[in-house]
């Protein structure tokens, strides 16, 4: 069974529910424009005169304006399709005749039928599905990134790293701006702990560095002498 569905330029349009489509989005067109449109890719590239039209949109027992009601139809068409009367892409006007389709057509196959209770895979689903799909991959690497890190983070916990804060000295000679720069040195060590959430060891306390200090100052003097 042939398909009722084309495809030329950038739409598409199905015999079976009268529906144009522009790059898959929905153009609003009435009825009986869609009849008429219809009826024109049906013979396109061929001339169907204006009586042929109105047959096929309003048949032979209904009385009205035709001349007028089709004019309104293959305008409606026309703006649907943005196509121009003097430069047509998709219908011209046969002068004193009617008028033809002018586009290549594509005819398009019906969607494969799934298995009852089997929902058809849509590209929104197909989309959503490679998304939720990378999303997860993500999530997977992320989870054994940090997996690892925690592993040897704990194989190395009993080596984790001191920070060793040293002595703000005083080179001015005044006492106190030695108390000062112990304290400074104190302030930094208390902040330096702080933050550091047992990620590593803080030693330096000033008076201790300022004791060692004045040590090794009187160890070197006696090798010196020695």
């Amino acid at each position: 069974m042939e398909s009722g569905r084309v495809r030329f330029g950038l739409f598409e349009f199905d015999a079976a529910t009268q529906e144009l489509r522009r790059e898959g989005v929905l153009v609003r067109l009435q009825s009986q424009p869609a009849q008429a449109l219809n009826c024109l890719i049906e013979r396109a590239g061929q001339v169907v005169t204006r009586d042929e039209l109105c047959k096929a949109v309003w048949g032979d027992e209904t009385f009205v304006d035709f001349d007028r009601g089709l004019n309104y139809c293959i305008s409606q068409i026309r703006s649907a399709l943005r196509d121009e009367s003097a430069a047509p892409t998709y219908i011209r006007t046969i002068p004193k005749s009617g008028y033809q389709f002018i586009a290549p057509i594509e005819r398009l196959s019906e969607p494969t039928p799934t298995e009852p209770g089997i929902p058809a895979a849509t590209p929104g689903r197909v989309n959503a599905r490679m998304a939720a799909l990378a999303v997860t991959v993500c999530v997977i690497a992320i989870l054994t990134f940090i997996a690892g890190f925690w592993f040897r983070s704990r194989q190395n916990s009993k080596y984790s790293p001191i920070v060793a804060v040293l002595r703000f000295d005083n080179e001015t000679g005044d006492s106190d701006v030695t108390r000062f720069s112990d304290g400074l040195t104190d302030n930094v060590v208390e902040q330096l702990t702080s933050l550091s959430n047992g990620r590593y060891s803080v030693i330096g306390n000033a008076q201790i560095l300022r004791a060692h200090q004045a040590s090794c100052l009187k160890h070197n003097a006696a090798l010196r002498s020695g």
